[in-house]
């Protein structure tokens, strides 16, 4: 596992003006490109290293930085766009466009071990830009003094200061590498091993994070933990306030005036320090100490403790909100707690969920009674008569964390990755392939791997937006036996999944769907008779009938070439968003079958008209996306790589609406395709006699 050391380093004035030098450099690059980037221009990696040797010959001054810290900057901004990229497509309200960089912050100068030489003792030696065929060197090379030993094999090396102005190297290397045999180390020099603790495999812990008492567990056994979390900081609040107070009845900037600002900093970074350490030593008691091998959590953000300001507050109500508010941010810590847990798990190899706690603190654990539980009551007394529960508020939460993650409800469980589970029953000697939907919480573990489902397509649920990905880019997408009977019971789970409000079915890589494919469905297709053509006709429609019964709206991303079955699966979504890549063929006629295959000859005049259907369905012409929106086949088109956002936020658009309304629109749309356009009985008739003789109906 990558892990990094930060170790302090000593440099004379002379390197320290060459690291302030470059890193000013690097700095200026880097918002020159964040700020092309916000009027309007595209970001391109390759294009942009490219352009390094026009902004030396613009600034001449670039070529006394070192090659190296140059090409990081665009990587750098690199990952940032990847990062907002990433956020916009996730729906995010504020997705947060990369910034500038300020120039009082230090922009981390960061060297490959590869280009760096040898460390000879605790010297190490840092390069710059300039010599040889790239001309004279502004800046020697920096020689600096390393006040521990570096780790072995490490592989990157980060240059940074703190605000003090001291220097720092922090080195990127590789646990398992460390202590191998090296024939320049020293004899007798081993790294000490770290204790290893017993893990019980079947363990389960689940922690509810609270203000007072950091965490509160329950787990497997019936045993209760309480981890306090940082306690010193009222006595710095104190001494904060006074240094800040004697500094307001001072003229700024006089002597006295800097004087406190440096003993407040001070004061600060040391409760700073403090709060970090024992943040780390209690996310170290859980990962490492505690012996249950998977850990629950609940996601309690500090947006949801904070006290919002009112109009009309009192002076009273006002400083409690400040007290409160400063508790949760400054004093609390929970985001930086849960930073660490997540990354001490996965060095100690346990697994980590995050689930939904909503209304655990209300609710009561073993009769499900809900009631309301304000801040200031520290004790639960359940107001059912049946039941009568007396116990501390934190650890009634943290059992209903714990049974809410064993439950796995639906609504509550997490929405971050959430795949269908294909199990196989074997039945009367046949292998029936179904789909059964289940909540299925992945670890932090899973996540990072990417381990959503390895099928011939790709289910995920994420804030109520269900996305069926077509995973087989090497045949276009085709579908099969398999795919036609799985995606059939899919949408037929998906019906009484309350956590989906809205669908989304796309194509992996850069085709929608090909139809059917030829190989493994009309070949076997030869071989059958009478019945099992029936039988494959049925599944077929029961795909689109399922669609189509289904009370959420289905959104089709068309990413590339739409035909055969997979244009009839595109015309059974109720909305259809295209790239400018996608092309549309019905091709059934082409083949040698009825062009009215799978529901087409039902759907299609309903979407483009009797006329156009024809043409589509007896030509079997492959149609450009300009000439598909013009019949109206699609409702919007997008460029490329715009297409999944915008069919995000469609989805996400139509998830957050009134799911009720939303239904019953859907179900009456479908209705009104088979009425008649004149549904006129003897009860109309009669009114419109009467409205005519004006006579007043009893």
């Amino acid at each position: 596992m990558l892990l990094c050391k930060k170790i302090k380093i000593e440099v004379s004035d002379w390197d320290a003006e060459a690291l302030e030098f470059m890193q000013a450099k690097c700095r200026g690059l880097y918002n020159w490109w964040v700020m092309r980037l916000r009027n309007g221009e595209r970001w391109n990696l390759e294009r942009a290293k490219k352009s390094l040797q026009e902004s030396k010959a613009y600034d001449p001054e670039l070529r006394c930085v070192y090659g190296k810290l140059l090409a990081e900057v665009y990587f750098r901004l690199d990952k940032a766009m990847q990062a907002f990229f990433k956020r916009l497509a996730e729906g995010e309200k504020k997705p947060g466009f990369p910034r500038v960089k300020p120039r009082h912050q230090f922009f981390t100068l960061c060297y490959p071990a590869m280009y760096l030489d040898k460390i000879v003792g605790n010297t190490i030696v840092l390069p710059t830009g300039g010599g040889r065929k790239w001309g004279p060197k502004g800046y020697p090379n920096i020689v600096a003094h390393l006040t521990e030993d570096p780790p072995e094999h490490f592989h990157e090396v980060a240059v940074s200061r703190d605000a003090r102005g001291n220097y720092y190297c922090s080195f990127v290397y590789d646990d398992t590498e460390q202590g191998k045999a090296d024939p320049e180390s020293k004899p007798g020099k081993q790294r000490k091993k770290q204790k290893q603790y017993p893990i019980r495999e079947d363990g389960i812990v689940a922690f509810d994070l609270g203000i007072k008492t950091l965490a509160t567990g329950f787990n497997d056994q019936g045993r209760f933990y309480h981890i306090g979390g940082f306690k010193g900081y009222r006595w710095y609040n104190k001494q904060l306030d006074k240094i800040r107070s004697k500094r307001d009845r001072c003229k700024k900037k006089s002597r006295r005036y800097i004087h406190l600002s440096k003993v407040y900093k001070r004061v600060s970074e040391r409760k700073r320090r403090k709060q970090q350490d024992c943040l780390h030593k209690a996310s170290h008691l859980i990962a490492h100490r505690l012996a249950e091998r998977a850990v629950v959590i609940g996601d309690l953000s500090q947006r949801q403790m904070v006290i919002k300001k009112q109009g009309n507050e009192t002076p009273k109500e006002r400083n409690k909100r400040h007290i409160r508010n400063r508790m949760v941010y400054n004093d609390w810590g929970v985001y930086g707690f849960v930073q660490m847990l997540e990354y001490k798990c996965l060095r100690f190899g346990k697994e980590l969920s995050i689930i939904d706690e909503r209304d655990t603190t209300k609710m009561c654990h073993a009769c499900k009674h809900k009631q309301d539980m304000p801040l200031w009551k520290r004790t639960y007394r359940c107001e059912n008569e049946n039941c009568g529960l007396v116990m501390d508020r934190d650890e009634n939460s943290a059992v209903n964390i714990y049974q809410r993650f064993l439950a796995r409800p639906g609504p509550h469980a997490l929405e971050r990755v959430r795949c269908a589970v294909r199990e196989r029953e074997h039945r009367r000697g046949r292998e029936d392939s179904t789909f059964q939907l289940r909540a299925a919480i992945n670890t932090f573990s899973d996540v990072l791997k990417g381990r959503v489902m390895a099928y011939d397509f790709l289910y995920e649920v994420a804030d109520g937006v269900a996305t069926i990905t077509l995973n087989r880019p090497e045949v276009m997408n085709a579908l099969t036996f398999k795919v036609y009977a799985e995606l059939r019971d899919l949408f037929e789970a998906v019906r009484s999944d309350d956590a989906v409000r809205a669908v989304i079915i796309t194509g992996a890589g850069d085709n929608f769907c090909s139809g059917g494919d030829v190989h493994q469905i009309i070949g076997e297709l030869f071989k059958r008779d009478m019945q099992g053509h029936l039988e494959f006709t049925r599944m077929t429609g029961a795909v689109v009938q399922n669609i189509r019964r289904l009370d959420k709206p289905v959104i089709a991303a068309l990413n590339g070439m739409t035909a055969g079955a997979g244009a009839v699966l595109a015309l059974a979504s109720d909305l259809r968003i295209a790239s400018e890549r996608a092309r549309f063929a019905f091709l059934f006629t082409k083949v040698g079958l009825t062009g009215a295959d799978m529901g087409a000859g039902y759907l299609l005049p309903r979407v483009v008209g009797m006329g156009r259907a024809f043409e589509l369905l007896l030509l079997g012409d492959t149609i450009d996306v300009a000439s598909a929106e013009r019949y109206g086949l699609v409702n919007r088109v997008v460029p490329h790589e715009e297409l999944l956002p915008a069919a995000y936020q469609w989805a996400k658009r139509l998830a957050d609406g009134p799911a009720l309304a939303i239904s019953m629109t859907k179900r009456m749309l479908n209705r009104e395709l088979n009425m008649d356009l004149m549904l006129m009985g003897d009860d109309h008739r009669k009114f419109y006699e009467a409205f005519q003789s004006r006579q007043r109906k009893a």
